[in-house]
């Protein structure tokens, strides 16, 4: 009876050992499925909290947004009013078209046109930089030319030249020691006067072609630009060439975005 009992012992302490690392390992299983849900909840919460705060910068962003857009679009509708309209070139030009597409909403790019009694002006001018910088650029550029050859009366393209030259060099306080103002144009300019039949121009980088008698003529710029560093290496003296210009005969200005 004692051994029976003593084995029966042994065997209960058995089980009861048994029950203890089954309920050590349930016990185990239990406290790291708790951490695993803990971290779960943590890293859901930090996801929230991300995805929040995204949304949130996504709002400010999007408001910055429509705010530069519509900066831009204000801008643009500027631009254009500076620029002439399709059938005030006419006037000026009747046999001629105008193909401007820009890069961007805004252009540093800009045609002009004017007429002085007999003589024609017209012009095609590259602004350094894209975008904004470049149509603050051509306004300053278009506002030159009008003071230059509207108001001052100056008709020779290669003293349009260098007086806009002059006038960025002055309007973009260009001096000597800053090396970072290097802000210009590069220009072709052409005079057509009616009487005589002739066609003066000079450009700055911008050549001009001449279709005539089925042959292309060109009419070759300065390899100079107008405003910038250049200036305190060179003097600007910008030369020019003449044409007499035959019924049919079609001249090309653009810029190098063309």
């Amino acid at each position: 009876l004692l051994l029976s009992a003593e084995t029966q012992l042994a065997n209960a302490r058995l089980f009861i050992q048994t029950q203890a690392d089954t309920i050590a390992a349930q016990n185990s299983f239990i406290y790291a499925l708790i951490g695993l849900i803990t971290l779960i909840i943590i890293l859901g919460v930090f996801v929230f909290l991300a995805y929040r705060s995204k949304r949130a910068n996504l709002k400010i962003l999007a408001a910055k947004n429509h705010k530069i857009a519509e900066s831009i679009k204000y801008a643009t509708r500027i631009q254009k009013s500076v620029l002439l309209n399709e059938d005030q070139i006419k006037e000026i030009v009747p046999k001629s078209f105008v193909f401007y597409q820009p890069l961007d909403a805004v252009s540093g790019d800009f045609y002009w046109f004017s007429k002085i009694d007999s003589i024609t002006v017209m012009a095609a001018v590259d602004c350094t930089g894209h975008g904004v910088p470049g149509a603050f650029m051509s306004l300053i550029g278009n506002t030159l030319m009008n003071q230059i050859v509207n108001e001052k009366q100056i008709t020779v393209p290669k003293d349009i030249l260098l007086a806009l030259h002059e006038g960025i060099v002055k309007s973009l306080n260009q001096s000597n020691d800053d090396e970072s103002a290097q802000d210009g144009m590069d220009i072709s300019v052409c005079t057509f006067d009616e009487k005589s039949g002739k066609l003066t121009f000079s450009g700055a980088n911008n050549s001009i072609y001449i279709v005539k008698n089925k042959e292309i003529l060109t009419m070759q710029a300065n390899l100079l630009p107008v405003g910038g560093f250049v200036r305190r290496n060179k003097k600007m003296n910008y030369r020019q060439e003449e044409m007499i210009l035959d019924k049919g005969d079609r001249i090309y200005l653009f810029s190098d975005g063309y």
